[in-house]
Protein backbone atom coordinates (compact mmCIF):
# COMPACT_ATOMS: atom_id res chain seq x y z
CA UNK A 1 0.00 0.00 0.00
CA UNK A 2 2.83 2.38 0.91
CA UNK A 3 4.53 1.65 -2.42
CA UNK A 4 1.30 2.48 -4.29
CA UNK A 5 0.96 5.80 -2.44
CA UNK A 6 4.57 6.71 -3.34
CA UNK A 7 3.89 5.92 -7.01
CA UNK A 8 0.74 8.04 -7.00
CA UNK A 9 2.63 10.91 -5.33
CA UNK A 10 5.42 10.59 -7.93
CA UNK A 11 2.93 10.69 -10.85
CA UNK A 12 1.14 13.71 -9.35
CA UNK A 13 4.47 15.55 -8.89
CA UNK A 14 5.45 14.94 -12.51
CA UNK A 15 2.01 16.06 -13.74
CA UNK A 16 2.30 19.25 -11.69
CA UNK A 17 5.76 20.01 -13.13
CA UNK A 18 4.62 19.36 -16.70
CA UNK A 19 1.53 21.57 -16.19
CA UNK A 20 3.66 24.39 -14.76
CA UNK A 21 6.07 24.11 -17.70
CA UNK A 22 3.25 24.28 -20.23
CA UNK A 23 1.73 27.30 -18.46
CA UNK A 24 5.11 29.09 -18.50
CA UNK A 25 5.60 28.41 -22.21
CA UNK A 26 2.06 29.63 -23.02
CA UNK A 27 2.49 32.83 -21.03
CA UNK A 28 5.86 33.73 -22.53
CA UNK A 29 5.25 32.76 -26.17
CA UNK A 30 3.86 34.73 -29.08
CA UNK A 31 0.14 34.82 -29.74
CA UNK A 32 -0.84 32.07 -32.18
CA UNK A 33 -3.77 32.72 -34.46
CA UNK A 34 -4.73 29.58 -36.32
CA UNK A 35 -6.40 30.52 -39.56
CA UNK A 36 -8.15 27.89 -41.66
CA UNK A 37 -8.71 28.86 -45.27
CA UNK A 38 -8.96 27.28 -48.70
CA UNK A 39 -5.20 26.91 -48.74
CA UNK A 40 -5.10 24.78 -45.57
CA UNK A 41 -4.07 25.69 -42.06
CA UNK A 42 -1.54 28.43 -41.42
CA UNK A 43 -0.22 29.65 -38.09
CA UNK A 44 0.39 33.39 -38.05
CA UNK A 45 2.29 34.82 -35.11
CA UNK A 46 2.25 38.41 -33.98
CA UNK A 47 3.26 40.29 -30.87
CA UNK A 48 1.00 43.33 -30.61
CA UNK A 49 -2.30 44.71 -31.87
CA UNK A 50 -1.57 48.10 -33.43
CA UNK A 51 -5.16 49.25 -33.93
CA UNK A 52 -8.66 48.02 -33.35
CA UNK A 53 -11.48 50.17 -34.70
CA UNK A 54 -15.15 50.30 -35.58
CA UNK A 55 -16.04 52.31 -38.69
CA UNK A 56 -19.50 53.22 -39.95
CA UNK A 57 -19.78 53.39 -43.73
CA UNK A 58 -22.89 55.00 -45.22
CA UNK A 59 -22.99 55.19 -49.00
CA UNK A 60 -19.43 56.51 -49.35
CA UNK A 61 -16.05 54.82 -49.12
CA UNK A 62 -14.10 55.04 -45.85
CA UNK A 63 -10.65 53.88 -44.84
CA UNK A 64 -10.89 50.87 -42.49
CA UNK A 65 -7.17 49.97 -42.41
CA UNK A 66 -4.37 52.48 -42.82
CA UNK A 67 -1.15 51.44 -44.58
CA UNK A 68 1.27 49.63 -42.25
CA UNK A 69 4.74 48.40 -43.19
CA UNK A 70 4.83 46.23 -40.06
CA UNK A 71 1.46 44.48 -40.59
CA UNK A 72 1.54 40.70 -40.19
CA UNK A 73 -2.14 40.08 -39.54
CA UNK A 74 -5.42 41.94 -39.93
CA UNK A 75 -9.07 40.99 -39.81
CA UNK A 76 -12.05 43.01 -41.04
CA UNK A 77 -15.61 42.00 -40.09
CA UNK A 78 -18.96 43.33 -41.28
CA UNK A 79 -21.30 43.39 -38.27
CA UNK A 80 -24.28 44.88 -40.16
CA UNK A 81 -27.19 43.35 -42.06
CA UNK A 82 -26.05 44.94 -45.37
CA UNK A 83 -23.22 43.74 -47.62
CA UNK A 84 -20.03 45.85 -47.67
CA UNK A 85 -17.22 45.95 -50.22
CA UNK A 86 -13.48 46.18 -49.55
CA UNK A 87 -10.93 47.65 -51.94
CA UNK A 88 -7.20 47.23 -51.66
CA UNK A 89 -6.78 50.72 -52.68
CA UNK A 90 -4.31 52.78 -54.51
CA UNK A 91 -6.75 55.09 -56.26
CA UNK A 92 -9.99 55.11 -54.27
CA UNK A 93 -11.31 58.40 -53.06
CA UNK A 94 -13.49 58.84 -50.02
CA UNK A 95 -16.54 59.15 -52.26
CA UNK A 96 -16.41 55.87 -54.15
CA UNK A 97 -14.39 52.78 -54.94
CA UNK A 98 -12.92 52.95 -58.43
CA UNK A 99 -14.33 50.38 -60.87
CA UNK A 100 -10.84 49.26 -61.85
CA UNK A 101 -9.88 48.21 -58.32
CA UNK A 102 -10.03 44.70 -56.96
CA UNK A 103 -13.15 44.63 -54.81
CA UNK A 104 -13.90 41.98 -52.17
CA UNK A 105 -17.51 41.56 -51.00
CA UNK A 106 -17.89 41.32 -47.22
CA UNK A 107 -21.14 39.48 -46.56
CA UNK A 108 -23.66 40.80 -44.07
CA UNK A 109 -23.89 39.77 -40.42
CA UNK A 110 -20.38 38.54 -39.77
CA UNK A 111 -18.65 38.39 -43.16
CA UNK A 112 -14.91 38.44 -42.45
CA UNK A 113 -11.77 39.01 -44.49
CA UNK A 114 -8.40 38.03 -43.04
CA UNK A 115 -4.99 39.32 -44.09
CA UNK A 116 -2.17 37.07 -42.91
CA UNK A 117 1.31 35.93 -43.92
CA UNK A 118 -0.17 33.90 -46.80
CA UNK A 119 -1.88 36.91 -48.45
CA UNK A 120 -0.02 39.80 -46.84
CA UNK A 121 -1.17 43.24 -47.94
CA UNK A 122 0.28 46.26 -46.14
CA UNK A 123 -1.51 49.06 -47.95
CA UNK A 124 -4.68 50.96 -47.23
CA UNK A 125 -8.03 49.11 -47.22
CA UNK A 126 -11.22 51.02 -48.01
CA UNK A 127 -14.82 49.87 -47.39
CA UNK A 128 -17.97 51.00 -49.17
CA UNK A 129 -21.64 50.07 -49.20
CA UNK A 130 -24.92 51.20 -50.69
CA UNK A 131 -26.41 51.43 -47.20
CA UNK A 132 -25.23 51.99 -43.65
CA UNK A 133 -22.81 49.30 -42.44
CA UNK A 134 -20.52 48.93 -39.46
CA UNK A 135 -17.12 47.37 -40.08
CA UNK A 136 -14.76 46.27 -37.29
CA UNK A 137 -11.05 45.98 -37.99
CA UNK A 138 -7.97 44.73 -36.15
CA UNK A 139 -4.42 45.36 -37.35
CA UNK A 140 -1.51 43.49 -35.75
CA UNK A 141 2.24 43.12 -36.12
Amino acid sequence: MEKLLKQILWVMTIALLVGASIAYICLTSKVDVVEESLGGTTINKFYTVDTSATTTVAGVAKVVLLPSTSRKYAVITNTSATIAYLAFNGTSTLTSIADSEYVIPLTASGGTYTINLDNLYRGQVVASSSGVVTVRSLDAN
